[in-house]
């Protein structure tokens, strides 16, 4: 992304500092990354539709990829100029193969970061239920009995108000959220 319209800058390689929290031991791993990536821009596109590939049922992982890239692409304009042509194209590629919503294009674009999901380790154990100690399985069967009876699904079966029905959407989206937690804690890719 930062060689696209020249030779990589401090201003870029600043941007992308401060947006991702990489531990000091990690530095070293990272600009050996930034440095390989500085040789080529060309096959981009192959590894973008792979990643998006690997989440298109579920590419909202990815919408604070595409917000750090916009931030990259800004980093050596001054007072909100116009992005180069050619960083434009390679976002709006990058945002094609990731699946992303318009809705993720507009917030990146705009430089805002994409809803959070601000579910803490304490909480998502809180919300299934389950002390933290408990083994992935007994987790993920707690997760199921929970979204078995809040389900969109299930709610078309009883008669709820629209605040009810509301109530048991957010709290279904919360189960979801907490689930996903702890599986990216404990391992990154149980299911």
């Amino acid at each position: 992304m930062a060689k696209i319209d020249g030779p990589v800058n401090t201003a870029e390689i600043e941007a992308f500092k401060s947006a991702i929290n990489v531990p000091a031991e990690q530095l070293s791993a990272i600009a050996k990354a930034f440095d390989k990536a500085r040789e080529r821009t060309d096959d981009f596109e192959r590894y973008a539709i792979e990643i998006g590939q690997a989440f298109k049922g579920n590419p909202q992982p990815l919408e604070p990829v595409l917000f750090l890239l916009f931030r990259v692409a800004r980093a050596d304009l001054e007072n909100h100029l116009p992005l180069n042509p050619a960083e434009e194209d390679f976002l709006r590629r990058v945002h094609k193969a990731f699946h992303l919503s318009d809705a993720a294009w507009e917030r990146a674009s705009l430089g805002i970061l994409p809803p959070a999901n601000n579910t803490s380790d304490v909480s998502a154990y809180r919300i299934l239920g389950v002390p933290q100690e408990a083994d992935l399985e007994t987790i993920r069967m707690r997760w199921r009995f929970l979204m078995k009876k809040y389900h969109p699904d299930i709610l078309q079966q009883k008669i709820l108000t629209k605040e009810q029905e509301k109530i048991f959407r957010d709290r279904a989206q919360r189960i979801n959220n907490a689930w996903d937690h702890i599986k990216k804690e404990r391992n990154g890719h149980a299911s």
